[in-house]
């Protein structure tokens, strides 16, 4: 998941002199200072070493790491009156070419070389001449690269290639592997133009109508003319081969292309054959002018598309298949009334986030529609300063992910806002959601909440989070980091990057590196990486192989610290830990089970068994993440996987595959979808009534499977739902907590500018959970489990917050019949939760807690079953509660009018003033003052209790 972090950094492009050397022509170039910073359009390199910014008139190269200006390309007037002003920008995927399309309908091509053929070649690089000083003897140096800047700024050299007019008009356009595709206006056609220009111009070029693909129907509206019925907005995702066609009318369309012209193979074909290489699917379209789609995007990690409305809605479809099985599973409303039409959609490069933008402003989401950030909250004051948060026209993702970058509405400048993201999303396994870890390009923030009392893991104001740099000499050679994972006591990390690993001791403070750079170079984390202990185990792509390998974190990184390596037939694609075993998925479709021994300080991997999921998953590459759930006690006897049950996450979907056996040497599965929807999953080893418990997240609540799943009893209690409010990190089970991150914008007093900062907070869980079991009428278990929360100093709040809902929802019934069947199972979960409160000795605060929240036209039916407030009353006084007795005071007063009442205030007064509790004497009398202002009845009342007025002197000014 991702968050923005810290405040963005501006990016103004150099302002450009007239002068026709720049562009080596002797033209006079046009001039418009004003126009010329103004950025209209973007583009990243995939790989990562270009950023490309586009004026109405010039072409600006920048290096992301350091970041900063290469090359600028400027037109000439003679081009810009001839060609028409620039209006999008586009990167072949390999970036060697770069496709400027104009207000005029033409396609600038140019051709774009790197020079990598030397480190001590380029525009700039840091020199070991650096200044130097002299710290305790050490020489140190003054100027270190930071993330990704040891190779400096390489030369990029840029030539114009070739113009290409379409007379019928430039839509939009997309940047394929060997064709550009171009969607024009009139006539409504495909365009495909090679990329290779050295070919014969009749093959160079394919044409097919809109008007001849049968699956594209013309509206009745517009007759034999299809000019007002074409693709306004195009997106493409290689991953899936999958285009998204957002059609003027306001509908959105899945369209695949043909296998044979993705490759490049079909150089010319018939106008039938043509037609057939595209064939597509509507899944968006509406009437109503709040589900007019006006741009999409998609997720291939989740199959997910997401359609922009000029309502601002963001519709979610999830793709199925190609076939148009792609149905509506959420909808995200804007997160202000007053956000406008959506201006941009881009996904995370992990699949995990998308950040929208409107005219307005923007807005962070996780995949299934957690809002984690927004820009809505901030001032008009702070919009007219900061022009990042009033809205934007444009954003792009880093390739590494760990910045956005923002076209603002109104402003000449670029914004560049860093994230934070989560260890979990990379490096899926179990210690990492335990043990969650943000981090940036060049720090990790490890959270230790886990070893504070209670109360302070639920402070929203503790320091929970340790931050700790990642050493510059590693992350500047191999950003950006690519996997994090903690050990499961939080007491190890590591890190890998573009290539090898380093990690970090909490025990002593110090990371570790590879002494020797070659041997660094030689491999780079594939798959993941998890502690056993202190030995660290990932997965890794050589040169010639993949492999398992095992480092110890007491020994040092060098070419001869490798414990052992385990050589495997495909990429690793996920791994995690199950007691004494590594269990490893593959791109071959194999869960791969390998025991680890140690003996005598040696650490060896045997592999025990694996299992085929062929005919079963269907692509590898879709799962984001595996487990499985052994039905005995792992740490007694050794379990196997063809014995357990199996935990997948795929597309969203959560889905359980329970053995049935084998025939022939195949394993046969129960296939059961558990949820839709799901971001991530843990499995939560517990203590007592609450081990082996599953929990999901589904983008606006957690989903709890407490002891049910795991034992394969399908007769056990549905999935509990509990409401999150902010992003869920991780649960602790043994605190009754949900821990999550939510991120506010904050613009101090003495500063001027907006910085985004997060806050740990904490959500109960135990509530929803109890509700669950009485309503199922399992008093047993829910007392078990209640009963595992009583060490807790919040176990009255958990109480508190159950009789609540059930209260709550008991009283606001529309039905008062109480013989109907809906009613009188309210009535009972309730009778049922006052059973349950009775057995703790919290139960007087638990009842006076929740007659303050709640109304008091409700109270009647609560003490209708617990009984009467006055015996309440009493018990209070019996067991010395005196401030708990003054909340009953209220009730009685507003439930019993009699004499008693009178008769209760002067008692308790005379027990306060005795007990030297000026703070319930002061509550007290103005209790009394309220029901009678004229004060005889306070009068009354303290003759009553035997308090002589003329001793009120003496007593503390606070009573």
């Amino acid at each position: 998941m991702i968050w923005p972090a810290g405040t963005p950094n501006a990016i103004t492009i150099p302002s450009i002199p007239n002068d026709p050397q720049l562009i080596g022509t002797p033209e006079e170039p046009a001039s418009d200072p004003h126009r010329d910073g103004c950025v209209i359009d973007m583009d990243i390199s995939k790989v990562g070493y270009m950023l490309v910014f586009l004026t109405w008139r010039g072409l600006y190269l920048y290096r992301p790491k350091p970041l900063c200006p290469v090359i600028v390309y400027i037109r000439s007037k003679a081009s810009i009156e001839k060609y028409g002003e620039n209006v999008n920008v586009l990167l072949r995927p390999d970036s060697q070419l770069l496709v400027v399309t104009t207000s005029k309908d033409c396609i600038l091509t140019y051709s774009v070389v790197f020079n990598f053929s030397s480190r001590e070649l380029g525009v700039f690089t840091y020199s070991d001449n650096s200044p130097l000083f002299i710290y305790e003897g050490q020489t140190i140096s003054t100027a270190f690269p930071g993330p990704g800047e040891a190779i400096g700024i390489r030369e990029l050299l840029i030539q114009f290639k070739m113009v290409i007019r379409l007379d019928s008009g430039i839509s939009c356009a997309i940047a394929l592997d060997h064709d550009l595709l171009v969607l024009t206006k009139n006539p409504p056609a495909i365009q495909l133009v090679k990329w290779n220009s050295s070919q014969e111009p009749n093959s160079r070029t394919m044409t097919i109508l809109l008007s001849q693909l049968d699956w594209l129907p013309l509206p009745p509206t517009s007759s034999d003319s299809t000019s007002k019925y074409l693709p306004v907005h195009n997106y493409w995702s290689k991953a899936m081969g999958l285009f998204s066609w957002t059609i003027s009318d306001g509908s959105v369309w899945a369209v695949t292309m043909a296998e044979s012209k993705r490759r490049g193979s079909v150089e010319s074909a018939s106008s039938d054959s043509r037609n057939g290489l595209f064939t597509g699917h509507c899944f968006h379209y509406s009437t109503k002018r709040e589900d007019f789609a006006v741009m999409s995007a998609i997720n291939a990690r989740f199959s997910l598309i997401a359609v922009g409305c000029r309502s601002g809605y963001v519709h979610l479809y999830n793709v199925k298949d190609y076939s148009g099985n792609v149905p509506q599973v959420k909808v995200l409303e804007p997160p202000s009334s007053s956000s406008g039409t959506v201006t941009s959609i881009s996904c995370s490069g992990d699949g995990y986030g998308w950040v929208v933008g409107y005219e307005n402003g923007w807005a962070f989401y996780s995949v299934f529609g957690m809002l984690n950030a927004m820009s809505f909250l901030s001032s008009k004051d702070q919009v007219q300063n900061e022009p990042w948060l009033g809205g934007v026209t444009s954003t792009i993702w880093s390739f590494s992910g760990d910045a956005i970058y923002m076209i603002p509405k109104v402003n000449n400048t670029i914004w560049m806002l860093d994230v934070l993201k989560w260890n979990s999303a990379g490096n899926f396994t179990q210690d990492n959601i335990t043990r969650p870890v943000l981090y940036k390009d060049s720090k990790i923030m490890i959270y230790r909440g886990q070893e504070q009392s209670d109360l302070t893991t639920i402070d929203k104001d503790a320091l929970l989070w340790l931050t700790v740099p990642i050493p510059a000499s590693y992350i500047a050679e191999n950003w950006p980091i690519k996997y994090v994972s903690c050990s499961a006591d939080g007491m190890y990390i590591a890190v890998a990057g573009l290539r090898g690993l380093t990690h970090y001791s909490l025990y002593s403070g110090h990371w570790k590196q590879f002494i020797e750079e070659e041997v660094e170079r030689e491999f780079s984390v594939r798959g993941g990486m998890v502690w056993y202990g202190n030995i660290l185990i990932i997965a890794v792509d050589t040169e010639t192989s993949h492999e398992l390998q095992l480092y110890s974190r007491e020994t040092d990184l060098d070419s001869h610290s490798l414990l052992y390596a385990e050589e495997l037939n495909a990429a690793v694609l996920t791994l995690f830990l199950i007691g004494d075993s590594i269990m490893v998925y593959t791109t071959a479709n194999q869960l791969l089970q390998f025991k680890i021994y140690i003996q005598d300080n040696n650490v060896s991997l045997e592999i025990v068994e694996d299992i085929s999921f062929m005919g079963i998953i269907h692509s590898p590459a879709r799962v984001r993440s595996i487990s499985c759930l052994p039905r005995h006690d792992i740490r007694r006897v050794p379990f196997s996987i063809t014995e357990s049950n199996v935990l997948l996450l795929v597309d969203g979907m959560l889905i359980l595959l329970i053995p049935r056996g084998s025939d022939d040497g195949e394993m046969k599965y129960k296939y059961k979808v558990l949820h839709h929807n799901i971001e991530y999953y843990a499995l939560s080893f517990g203590r007592g009534n609450l081990k082996n418990m599953i929990w999901a997240f589904d983008g606006q609540s957690a989903i709890l499977w407490v002891n049910g799943v795991a034992d394969n009893n399908d007769d056990d209690i549905g999935p509990v739902h509990v409401p999150l409010e902010l992003y869920p990190l991780t649960m602790m089970s043994d605190k009754g907590i949900i821990m999550g991150i939510d991120c506010d914008a904050v613009l101090t007093r003495n500063s001027s500018f907006t910085y985004f900062k997060q806050w740990t907070s904490a959500q109960l869980f135990g509530p929803y959970v109890l509700e669950v079991y009485l309503s199922s009428e399992d008093k047993g278990k829910a007392l078990s489990i209640a009963s595992g929360f009583r060490h807790l100093n919040y176990f009255g709040h958990i109480l508190e917050i159950l009789l609540y809902r059930v209260l709550d929802k008991a009283g606001s019934s529309k039905k008062t019949d109480e013989t109907d069947p809906v009613t009188q199972q309210s009535n009972k979960l309730l009778a049922n939760v006052v059973a349950l409160i009775s057995h703790f000795p919290q139960m007087l605060d638990v009842v006076v807690g929740c007659t303050r929240k709640t109304e008091v036209k409700y109270w009647k039916k609560l003490f209708d079953i617990i009984g009467s407030p006055q015996l309440l009353f009493e018990k209070c006084i019996e067991r010395n509660k005196l401030t708990t007795a003054g909340g009953y005071l209220l009730v009685l007063h507003t439930l019993e009018q009699h004499e008693q009442n009178f008769e209760n205030t002067s008692r308790l007064l005379k027990l306060a003033y005795d007990a030297h509790n000026w703070d319930l004497c002061k509550e007290l009398s103005r209790f009394i003052t309220a029901t009678d202002p004229t004060g005889e009845t306070l009068r009354k009342t303290l003759k009553e209790a035997g308090i002589n007025v003329e001793t009120r002197s003496s007593m503390p000014s606070t009573a």
